[in-house]
């Protein structure tokens, strides 16, 4: 496992503008830079269950078949590619768009768990993502997944609360010019290409 790689894929992918991210920068925008530290807490943790269905179901298909792991591998890379495509081709460029504001920490903290909670496709990330980084034959799979499950949503709290803090500067710095985000969208979406071919070719 190499953990040090895990970690800058991680926050690459973290980076990536997604619905937490906006909803993060929003309450930012409109609650202050403390209370969008709890929109990030409830973003972290509406990624909890996703992970725990996804690490039980590769963890049980790990034990039915070693070949399995290959198969999680390829349809891992084939789902890189497909939103790295989906980056570079889409039409329709990140939008910061508004939100309706929040008052109250315990519906700031709820809007960002259920954001995440009914977003199906991060169980299917998650599925596709953390058997890299874990040995098929580990006697410890299910813990050592679960630690970088762990991980990574420790780094996304620590990303979303930056990008709760600079949230008012990078929508300007976005709106200034839509073809500086269309060039930073096809970028990621290289990235996540990129890494796919990487995971084929180990």
């Amino acid at each position: 496992m190499n953990t040090y790689t895990f970690i800058i894929t991680s926050l690459i992918i973290i980076l990536i503008p997604g619905t937490g991210v906006i909803y993060t920068i929003t309450v930012g925008l409109t609650e202050g830079k403390e209370k969008s530290i709890f929109a990030a807490l409830g973003c972290m943790i509406g990624i909890l269950p996703h992970l725990c269905i996804s690490i039980a179901l590769s963890s049980l298909l790990m034990q039915i078949n070693d070949t399995v792991f290959d198969i999680i591998k390829y349809v891992g890379a084939v789902y890189l590619i497909f939103l790295g495509l989906g980056m570079i081709c889409s039409k329709n460029n990140i939008q910061f768009s508004e939100m309706q504001t929040t008052h109250y920490i315990p519906v700031i903290i709820s809007r960002g768990v259920l954001i995440n909670l009914l977003n199906p496709k991060l169980t299917l990330f998650f599925f596709a993502f953390l058997p890299q980084y874990v040995a098929s034959d580990s006697k410890h799979y299910m813990i050592t997944s679960a630690l970088l499950g762990a991980l990574f949503m420790v780094l996304t709290l620590a990303v979303f609360i930056g990008y709760g803090f600079m949230g008012s500067i990078a929508k300007v710095w976005m709106n200034q010019s839509p073809k500086r985000v269309a060039i930073l969208q096809k970028c990621v979406g290289l990235i996540f290409i990129t890494f796919a071919v990487q995971l084929v070719l180990v």
